[in-house]
Protein backbone atom coordinates (compact mmCIF):
# COMPACT_ATOMS: atom_id res chain seq x y z
CA UNK A 1 0.00 0.00 0.00
CA UNK A 2 1.57 3.25 -1.17
CA UNK A 3 0.14 5.36 1.65
CA UNK A 4 1.43 3.05 4.38
CA UNK A 5 4.89 3.00 2.80
CA UNK A 6 4.92 6.80 2.75
CA UNK A 7 3.87 6.94 6.40
CA UNK A 8 6.61 4.57 7.48
CA UNK A 9 9.18 6.49 5.44
CA UNK A 10 8.11 9.79 6.97
CA UNK A 11 8.20 8.32 10.44
CA UNK A 12 11.82 7.34 9.92
CA UNK A 13 12.59 10.91 8.85
CA UNK A 14 10.92 12.34 11.95
CA UNK A 15 12.74 9.90 14.23
CA UNK A 16 16.00 11.18 12.78
CA UNK A 17 14.95 14.82 13.22
CA UNK A 18 13.30 15.51 16.57
CA UNK A 19 12.25 19.02 15.57
CA UNK A 20 9.62 17.67 13.14
CA UNK A 21 6.01 17.41 14.27
CA UNK A 22 3.20 15.01 13.69
CA UNK A 23 1.28 17.75 11.89
CA UNK A 24 4.06 18.04 9.32
CA UNK A 25 3.99 14.29 8.81
CA UNK A 26 0.26 14.23 8.15
CA UNK A 27 0.50 17.14 5.73
CA UNK A 28 3.38 15.43 3.95
CA UNK A 29 1.44 12.21 3.46
CA UNK A 30 -1.69 14.04 2.36
CA UNK A 31 0.24 15.88 -0.30
CA UNK A 32 2.16 12.86 -1.55
CA UNK A 33 -0.74 10.43 -1.52
CA UNK A 34 -3.14 12.98 -2.99
CA UNK A 35 -5.92 11.71 -0.78
CA UNK A 36 -6.44 14.27 2.00
CA UNK A 37 -9.86 12.97 2.95
CA UNK A 38 -8.52 9.48 3.57
CA UNK A 39 -5.16 10.10 5.23
CA UNK A 40 -5.97 10.60 8.88
CA UNK A 41 -4.37 9.91 12.21
CA UNK A 42 -5.90 6.45 12.15
CA UNK A 43 -3.25 5.41 9.61
CA UNK A 44 -0.50 6.68 11.87
CA UNK A 45 -1.88 5.03 14.99
CA UNK A 46 -3.27 1.80 13.57
CA UNK A 47 -0.89 0.99 10.73
CA UNK A 48 2.38 2.48 11.90
CA UNK A 49 2.25 2.27 15.69
CA UNK A 50 2.59 6.03 16.19
CA UNK A 51 2.00 7.64 19.54
CA UNK A 52 1.05 11.27 20.11
CA UNK A 53 4.47 12.11 21.51
CA UNK A 54 7.37 12.68 19.11
CA UNK A 55 11.11 12.28 19.90
CA UNK A 56 12.61 15.04 21.98
CA UNK A 57 9.56 15.24 24.30
CA UNK A 58 7.61 17.21 21.69
CA UNK A 59 3.98 16.43 22.46
CA UNK A 60 1.18 17.25 20.09
CA UNK A 61 -0.69 20.04 21.85
CA UNK A 62 -4.23 19.02 20.94
CA UNK A 63 -5.52 16.12 18.92
CA UNK A 64 -8.68 17.97 17.96
CA UNK A 65 -6.78 21.05 16.83
CA UNK A 66 -4.40 18.86 14.85
CA UNK A 67 -7.23 17.15 13.02
CA UNK A 68 -8.86 20.49 12.27
CA UNK A 69 -5.67 21.75 10.68
CA UNK A 70 -4.94 18.71 8.57
CA UNK A 71 -8.21 17.38 7.18
CA UNK A 72 -11.95 17.85 7.15
CA UNK A 73 -12.47 16.50 10.67
CA UNK A 74 -12.75 13.18 12.45
CA UNK A 75 -9.83 11.63 14.31
CA UNK A 76 -10.60 8.12 13.12
CA UNK A 77 -12.55 6.67 10.22
CA UNK A 78 -14.39 4.29 12.54
CA UNK A 79 -14.68 3.72 16.28
CA UNK A 80 -13.25 0.25 15.79
CA UNK A 81 -10.10 1.71 14.26
CA UNK A 82 -9.73 4.12 17.15
CA UNK A 83 -10.20 1.34 19.69
CA UNK A 84 -7.68 -0.96 18.03
CA UNK A 85 -5.01 1.72 17.90
CA UNK A 86 -5.46 2.79 21.51
CA UNK A 87 -5.72 -0.81 22.67
CA UNK A 88 -2.47 -1.82 21.00
CA UNK A 89 -0.61 1.22 22.32
CA UNK A 90 -1.67 0.43 25.88
CA UNK A 91 -1.52 -3.37 25.75
CA UNK A 92 1.89 -3.45 24.08
CA UNK A 93 3.26 -0.94 26.58
CA UNK A 94 1.81 -2.11 29.87
CA UNK A 95 0.89 -5.79 29.58
CA UNK A 96 2.66 -7.74 26.86
CA UNK A 97 6.25 -6.91 27.95
CA UNK A 98 5.51 -8.48 31.34
CA UNK A 99 3.98 -11.71 30.00
CA UNK A 100 5.87 -14.95 30.58
CA UNK A 101 5.69 -16.31 27.03
CA UNK A 102 6.45 -19.93 27.94
CA UNK A 103 3.91 -19.96 30.78
CA UNK A 104 1.34 -18.41 28.46
CA UNK A 105 1.83 -21.14 25.86
CA UNK A 106 1.50 -23.86 28.50
CA UNK A 107 -1.68 -22.32 29.88
CA UNK A 108 -3.24 -22.16 26.42
CA UNK A 109 -2.35 -25.78 25.69
CA UNK A 110 -3.60 -27.03 29.06
CA UNK A 111 -6.95 -25.24 29.12
CA UNK A 112 -8.63 -26.49 25.99
CA UNK A 113 -11.52 -24.31 24.83
CA UNK A 114 -10.85 -21.86 27.66
CA UNK A 115 -7.60 -20.92 25.98
CA UNK A 116 -9.22 -20.04 22.64
CA UNK A 117 -9.44 -16.32 23.40
CA UNK A 118 -5.78 -16.12 24.33
CA UNK A 119 -4.87 -18.17 21.27
CA UNK A 120 -6.76 -15.69 19.07
CA UNK A 121 -5.09 -12.65 20.63
CA UNK A 122 -3.31 -10.29 18.21
CA UNK A 123 -0.78 -9.16 20.81
CA UNK A 124 1.89 -11.77 19.94
CA UNK A 125 1.81 -10.50 16.35
CA UNK A 126 1.32 -6.77 16.87
CA UNK A 127 3.37 -5.99 19.97
CA UNK A 128 6.81 -7.01 18.62
CA UNK A 129 6.40 -4.44 15.83
CA UNK A 130 4.24 -1.85 17.58
CA UNK A 131 6.40 1.20 18.22
CA UNK A 132 5.84 1.78 21.94
CA UNK A 133 8.37 1.35 24.74
CA UNK A 134 7.62 -0.97 27.64
CA UNK A 135 6.24 0.74 30.71
CA UNK A 136 8.78 1.23 33.52
CA UNK A 137 8.63 -1.17 36.44
CA UNK A 138 7.48 1.64 38.75
CA UNK A 139 4.14 1.73 36.97
CA UNK A 140 3.44 -1.84 38.02
CA UNK A 141 3.55 -1.04 41.73
CA UNK A 142 0.26 -1.13 43.68
CA UNK A 143 -1.56 2.18 43.96
CA UNK A 144 -1.65 3.31 47.59
CA UNK A 145 -4.34 5.83 48.34
CA UNK A 146 -6.83 7.02 50.96
CA UNK A 147 -9.15 8.44 48.29
CA UNK A 148 -12.62 6.82 48.52
CA UNK A 149 -12.81 4.17 45.81
CA UNK A 150 -15.61 1.91 44.57
CA UNK A 151 -14.53 -1.36 42.98
CA UNK A 152 -17.14 -3.20 40.90
CA UNK A 153 -16.56 -6.54 39.18
CA UNK A 154 -18.48 -9.50 37.80
CA UNK A 155 -18.19 -13.02 39.14
CA UNK A 156 -17.82 -14.39 35.60
CA UNK A 157 -15.40 -11.73 34.38
CA UNK A 158 -12.32 -13.48 33.01
CA UNK A 159 -10.81 -10.26 31.65
CA UNK A 160 -10.62 -8.23 34.88
CA UNK A 161 -11.66 -10.83 37.46
CA UNK A 162 -12.82 -10.12 41.04
CA UNK A 163 -9.45 -11.30 42.30
CA UNK A 164 -7.89 -8.18 40.78
CA UNK A 165 -10.31 -5.96 42.69
CA UNK A 166 -9.52 -7.79 45.93
CA UNK A 167 -5.81 -7.27 45.29
CA UNK A 168 -6.29 -3.57 44.52
CA UNK A 169 -8.38 -3.07 47.65
CA UNK A 170 -5.45 -4.13 49.84
CA UNK A 171 -3.70 -0.79 49.28
CA UNK A 172 -6.81 1.38 48.85
CA UNK A 173 -7.66 2.03 52.47
CA UNK A 174 -11.01 3.75 51.78
CA UNK A 175 -12.34 1.30 49.21
CA UNK A 176 -15.52 -0.72 48.82
CA UNK A 177 -15.34 -3.91 46.77
CA UNK A 178 -18.61 -5.23 45.33
CA UNK A 179 -18.77 -8.42 43.24
CA UNK A 180 -21.84 -9.08 41.09
CA UNK A 181 -22.41 -12.80 41.18
CA UNK A 182 -24.27 -13.15 37.88
CA UNK A 183 -22.29 -10.73 35.73
CA UNK A 184 -19.23 -10.78 33.53
CA UNK A 185 -17.22 -7.87 32.17
CA UNK A 186 -18.61 -4.32 32.22
CA UNK A 187 -21.01 -4.63 35.16
CA UNK A 188 -22.28 -1.03 35.07
CA UNK A 189 -23.81 -1.57 31.64
CA UNK A 190 -25.00 -5.11 32.38
CA UNK A 191 -26.53 -4.72 35.83
CA UNK A 192 -28.93 -1.98 36.97
CA UNK A 193 -27.76 -2.33 40.57
CA UNK A 194 -24.14 -1.72 39.58
CA UNK A 195 -25.13 1.44 37.73
CA UNK A 196 -27.08 2.66 40.77
CA UNK A 197 -24.16 2.00 43.11
CA UNK A 198 -21.87 3.91 40.78
CA UNK A 199 -24.18 6.90 40.57
CA UNK A 200 -24.75 7.07 44.32
CA UNK A 201 -21.03 6.77 45.02
CA UNK A 202 -20.22 9.63 42.68
CA UNK A 203 -22.71 11.83 44.53
CA UNK A 204 -21.56 10.71 47.98
CA UNK A 205 -18.25 8.75 47.94
CA UNK A 206 -18.75 6.93 51.22
CA UNK A 207 -17.35 3.38 51.07
CA UNK A 208 -19.12 2.45 54.34
CA UNK A 209 -22.61 3.26 53.06
CA UNK A 210 -25.03 0.34 53.16
CA UNK A 211 -25.70 -1.11 49.71
CA UNK A 212 -28.95 0.15 48.22
CA UNK A 213 -29.42 -2.99 46.10
CA UNK A 214 -28.24 -6.58 46.01
CA UNK A 215 -25.29 -7.70 43.88
CA UNK A 216 -25.81 -11.42 44.57
CA UNK A 217 -28.71 -12.10 42.22
CA UNK A 218 -28.39 -15.61 40.81
CA UNK A 219 -27.61 -16.00 37.09
CA UNK A 220 -30.64 -16.19 34.81
CA UNK A 221 -29.45 -18.61 32.18
CA UNK A 222 -32.82 -18.73 30.42
CA UNK A 223 -32.83 -14.98 29.82
CA UNK A 224 -29.18 -15.08 28.77
CA UNK A 225 -29.96 -17.80 26.23
CA UNK A 226 -32.84 -15.78 24.81
CA UNK A 227 -30.64 -12.70 24.42
CA UNK A 228 -27.90 -14.73 22.73
CA UNK A 229 -30.37 -16.44 20.41
CA UNK A 230 -31.90 -13.15 19.31
CA UNK A 231 -28.64 -11.35 18.66
CA UNK A 232 -28.29 -10.08 15.06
Amino acid sequence: NERIELLNRKRAEITAGASQTLREAVLFVQKKAEAPAEIRLSYLVNNCGWTLTQPGNETVRSVNALVGETNDGGLMEQNAQQFDGLYNSIECRETWPMVDRAARRRAIENNGIYGLNARASKSPTFCPVWRVAAAPAAERQPVKSEVPTLLLSGGYDWLTPPAWAREAAKTLSASRNVVFRAQGHGVVVQDACAARLRDVFIEDPNPKRALICRPDTAPNFTAAWERARNMP
